[in-house]
Order: C-alpha cells, then sequence, then structure tokens
C-alpha cells in the first residue's frame, strides 16, 4: 500500500469513527430525555454498556451537554470535521457557562471555512 492510500484510508476511517461517535451520543442524549425523572435508568446502561457508574454519569452529561448546549459541536463531529477529542475540550471548556454564552463560543467556532479540502477516502477531490 502506498503512504498516499495510507493516509487516505486513516483519514476516512477517522471521518467514520466521528460520525458512529456522534451517533452514540445522540442515541444516549435522547435516552436520556426519554427516561428523564426514572430513578434507575442510568443504572441500566451502565450494566448495558458495562461502565462503571462514574463513567456512565460522565458520558451522560457529555451527550447532553453536546446536543442540547453544544449542538453545533455535535454536528461537526458527525460529519467528521472534528474529533471527539476536539468536541470534549469544547464541551469542558463551555460547561461552567451557561446556554448563551455557550452558544456564543460555539458560533465563533462553527461554522468555520475549511482553508483546504478533506481528503476523502480516493484521494483529494476534484479541483484541489
Amino acid at each position: 500500500m502506498e503512504a498516499v492510500e495510507v493516509l487516505d484510508a486513516l483519514s476516512y476511517h477517522q471521518s467514520q469513527v466521528a460520525y458512529h461517535q456522534a451517533q452514540f451520543l445522540r442515541a444516549l442524549a435522547d435516552y436520556a430525555i426519554a427516561c428523564e425523572g426514572e430513578e434507575f435508568f442510568d443504572a441500566e446502561i451502565s450494566a448495558a454498556m458495562r461502565w462503571t457508574p462514574g463513567w456512565t454519569t460522565d458520558q451522560i452529561a457529555l451527550a447532553l451537554g453536546l446536543a442540547t448546549k453544544l449542538p453545533k459541536t455535535l454536528d461537526a463531529l458527525e460529519k467528521g470535521e472534528i474529533n471527539l477529542y476536539k468536541a470534549r475540550v469544547l464541551y469542558d471548556k463551555t460547561l461552567p457557562l451557561s446556554a448563551d454564552l455557550a452558544a456564543e463560543v460555539e458560533n465563533a467556532c462553527w461554522p468555520r471555512r475549511r482553508t483546504r479540502p478533506v481528503r476523502r477516502r480516493g484521494g483529494w477531490p476534484a479541483g484541489s
């Protein structure tokens, strides 16, 4: 495999991972919202996912925060424009902010125009 093919594959798979992480977080947020007020829904998630209670709480908070407070960030993750680490950093930095201030920060980040096209499987888009 040529280096460019490896890089194309890495870029493609990273985008796919980001997409699936966003879908996972959306599903988790939807479930948490649907179960709001139910006493043991987080324990059900913990058991189903084989997570510790602390990790479950953290993941639910991240999912809810991205879905409700930082939806453009979750969209960017889903599109493969950012990875989960970057989404998590923005979530952590905006955690103490009100929803309005978090939206201002998010709006300053998204949408940003890319200065170069994203490499997709099969090479660079035509005309780049």
